[in-house]
């Protein structure tokens, strides 16, 4: 993989006020944009949020993103979705869905974005899957939500589809299909606020995979009375490190090998655009050193 000019760029679309009664407004949306701008500007990334937007403005945003100029310029992709959903579906804040396959992954598949395929992409969907709890213990926590539906939203239907090769991704879905994903009301959800604090604390130590397993076992030791198991798909081929290892005299790793670990060059630094294909950023994002 050649020298980028970014050493990575992500988009947050963050949805937090519904339009339709079948949804309810998600309370502690403000801690999570927080909590990952505060990590994208530590990891250097160059970033940008989107809130509240519908199904056919989420689609258009992230099929932009994946032909973004930063994009074929970063040397690595995250996308992070925080919204409603059932186990099929990612809800606009109109009550309409896309799918997390057909609508987000697929416009990075080799096909469509050939020139993303070395990179590593990083999809984290913070929405609900079901409606289903630990079926251990079944309780009711006061100051936490879900992201699930309440009575009337109606969802996407189960189809049977291929798997198609989707090279060098790492998704990572709040919870298993069918069960709830949690969200405390003033210091956002419970993901969103261990992934940035785990990757914060490890990013220059251990590989991605590594970190989201902390993160799976950082949600599984929460003393609270729900329980949050995280679904990550690893279709990375190679290891990914946020920061470059310090490399010892005997290192005789080449400039390639090091490539092969997805071990990052420092770019140059850009001012953050403040719109993005007619969307209005929520605020400026900095991606400062």
């Amino acid at each position: 993989m050649e020298s980028c000019k970014y050493r990575g760029h992500a988009l947050v679309i963050n949805n937090h006020q519904f339009k339709t009664d079948a949804l309810k407004n998600r309370e502690g949306w403000k801690a999570d944009s927080e909590n990952l701008q505060k990590l994208f500007n530590f990891l250097r990334f160059e970033q940008l949020e989107l809130c509240n937007l519908n199904a056919e403005e989420m689609k258009e945003a992230i099929a932009n993103f994946a032909r973004d100029e930063k994009s074929l310029n970063a040397s690595s992709l995250a996308v992070v979705i925080m919204t409603h959903g059932d186990e099929n579906s990612f809800f606009g804040v109109d009550g309409r869905t896309i799918h997390p396959y057909d609508d987000v992954v697929l416009n990075f598949h080799r096909d469509n974005a050939p020139d993303l395929i070395e990179k590593p992409k990083l999809f984290i969907f913070q929405t609900c899957r079901g409606n289903r709890e630990d079926p251990v213990q079944q309780v009711f926590v006061p100051q936490y939500e879900s992201e699930a539906l309440v009575a009337g939203a109606t969802g996407g239907q189960p189809v049977q589809r291929k798997i198609v090769p989707l090279p060098n991704m790492l998704l990572v879905n709040a919870t298993l299909p069918g069960y709830l994903a949690y969200r405390h009301t003033t210091e956002g959800s419970w993901l969103i606020s261990d992934f940035c604090r785990i990757v914060r604390s490890k990013a220059r130590e251990d590989h991605v995979v590594d970190i989201i397993t902390e993160v799976s076992r950082g949600l599984n030791d929460r003393e609270v009375e729900a329980i949050q198991q995280i679904h990550p798909e690893n279709l990375l081929s190679r290891k990914w490190f946020l920061f470059p290892r310090e490399r010892s005299p005997h290192d005789l790793r080449t400039p390639s090998e090091d490539r092969l670990e997805f071990v990052y060059i420092i770019p140059l630094v850009t001012k953050p655009a403040v719109q993005f294909n007619g969307h209005i950023v929520c605020r400026p994002l900095c991606n400062c050193f």
